[in-house]
């Protein structure tokens, strides 16, 4: 018996759908993410499909409901679309102990998106996030990524460095420029280091960062911190006195070790304050932001200290 039986034909349909990561398919092996395994489904069904991808990674609901005019351009009139919002998988992340974006300004971001979208006689469905792991908050996997790429910078550098250029500085003109491109604004006194002071600086400062991060993550009130002076005489001149080859690894298995505090920190202590040896208070949540930034001031340092001795004759 033959089958004649074939799908109803659709009239073509647009579809444009805003989102986060998990619209891009952000962590698929496939790189398709559910909205990519939408066209194959819609084309088994006879639908003649156009599909709009508009993700953009680590967005709240406010900031994608927002995009809405982008919708607009890429549905005809009279419409024959629709529009897919996924969204609240970032409102969650915290940022000092506090949500990025409370359930109710979402809601109120949503009904604004959905009135728009009414009055233009369109469609709207709401797709909520899947379910995360809530020990591991988006901000923070960010916050590694970008410490973890550095840091990776810093490897690179030194291992490129020989005994001799272990030993070079940037010239005064060259630390000129970094400051004017708003570099070492807070700390110009490490910018005559050598890419040996450097590597000691990075390595006791991550020692002293992955202590605090521990002692704050531990919840306990009253948090005293340890003193750390980066340009110390004393301290900077028993850098001299390692083996270059000993304080690289000492660096690496330091900086790992940062990563894995950064990495393990309770979500719910970011808000916890301890206090600087001057009295001053200081958040968890402000060391950890802290971090990718100092990391890629002494990466770019580098850099350029090694650019610096290829160029000159």
């Amino acid at each position: 018996m033959i089958n004649t039986h074939h799908p109803t034909p659709h009239p073509p349909l647009r579809v444009c759908v805003l989102g986060d990561s998990l619209v891009l398919g952000v962590g698929d092996p496939e790189q398709n993410g559910w909205v990519g395994r939408l066209m194959p489904l819609a084309a088994d069904r006879g639908i003649d499909l156009t599909l709009y991808n508009l993700g953009i990674r680590a967005q709240t609901t406010d900031l994608i409901s927002a995009r809405l005019p982008e919708c607009m351009a890429r549905l005809p009139h009279p419409p024959d679309g629709r529009i897919i919002i996924s969204s609240g998988v970032n409102d969650t992340d915290l940022v000092e102990g506090l949500p990025r974006l409370t359930d109710v300004d979402a809601g109120r971001s949503l009904a604004c998106a959905l009135r728009s979208a009414t009055a233009h006689d369109i469609a709207v469905a709401v797709v909520g996030p899947t379910p995360a792991d809530s020990q591991e908050p988006q901000s923070r996997r960010v916050l590694v990524d970008e410490l973890a790429r550095h840091q990776r910078r810093v490897e690179t550098v030194l291992k490129m460095l020989t005994a001799a250029g272990e030993r070079a500085t940037l010239h005064p003109t060259e630390q000129a420029r970094l400051i004017a491109t708003g570099h070492f604004r807070d700390y110009s006194g490490e910018l005559g280091w050598t890419a040996r002071e450097i590597a000691g600086h990075l390595r006791d400062s991550a020692l002293i960062f992955t202590e605090r991060i521990r002692l704050l993550s531990s919840g306990r009130p009253d948090i005293s911190l340890s003193s750390f002076d980066p340009l110390d005489a004393d301290r900077v001149a028993t850098y001299a006195a390692v083996d270059w080859g000993e304080l690289r690894d000492d660096l690496a298995a330091a900086q790992q070790d940062l990563r894995h505090a950064v990495r393990a920190c309770p979500s719910a202590t970011w808000a916890v304050t301890g206090r600087r040896p001057n009295g001053a208070p200081i958040s968890l949540g402000e060391i950890l932001r802290f971090l990718p930034g100092h990391q890629d001031e002494h990466a770019t340092q580098l850099e350029m200290i090694v650019a610096a001795r290829c160029l000159r004759p």
